[in-house]
């Protein structure tokens, strides 16, 4: 949705670790002023892997992806809102042991976390685009180093779903604007 009082274009681009492309379905999308627009994504090929979307726009919008998983006795939806590039963020996983994505012109990461024991480790990873990193079973209090501004998410899947967690420093958490009212948000058009 284009927040502003003018119309806005966006294009989308997927970044996984196969490659960075623009589907021609998502290459170009109009955006109407303050009207919600729904962009059906389920013929586009994301592949088996985790991947990012990067979307640029003429004017500032917002945006946010539904996701569906279906896989085995799961059947669950998630959302996932766009995330703030950081360079470094301290948080407690508290022995969760989610997939974390990284996504930036250059990775460059230091990541160190403490397990219940109290034991430190330390791992730096690099790539470019698109970095996937499984956390280590028992991990507790996390720091996350970046030579380079990075987005990241944490995404997991158990028996009893899936989930889908940005990560931001706390200081650059959101807070609401002044809402535009969208029957579409909840109620889909025709």
């Amino acid at each position: 949705m284009s927040v502003g009082e003018v119309d806005a274009s966006a294009s989308v681009e997927i970044i996984s670790p196969d490659g960075v492309y623009v589907p021609v379905e998502i290459g170009e999308i109009s955006l109407n002023a303050r009207e919600v627009t729904d962009i059906d994504l389920s013929g586009v090929d994301f592949g088996s892997k985790t991947f990012a979307l990067k979307i640029n726009a003429t004017n500032e919008i917002v945006a946010s992806v539904l996701s569906e998983v279906k896989s085995g006795s799961i059947s669950d939806f998630t959302w996932s809102a766009p995330s703030r590039s950081f360079n470094t963020v301290n948080f407690n996983i508290y022995g969760l042991e989610p997939v974390m994505s990284f996504v930036g012109e250059r990775i460059i990461l230091s990541i160190s976390w403490r397990d219940r024991q109290g034991r430190g480790n330390s791992e730096l990873i690099r790539g470019d685009e698109i970095v996937n990193w499984r956390v280590p079973p028992n991990a507790r209090l996390m720091t996350i180093n970046s030579t380079n501004p990075v987005v990241a998410a944490m995404s997991w899947k158990s028996g009893d779903g899936v989930a889908r967690l940005g990560i931001a420093p706390s200081t650059n958490l959101e807070s609401a604007t002044k809402p535009v009212a969208d029957i579409a948000v909840i109620q889909p058009r025709g």
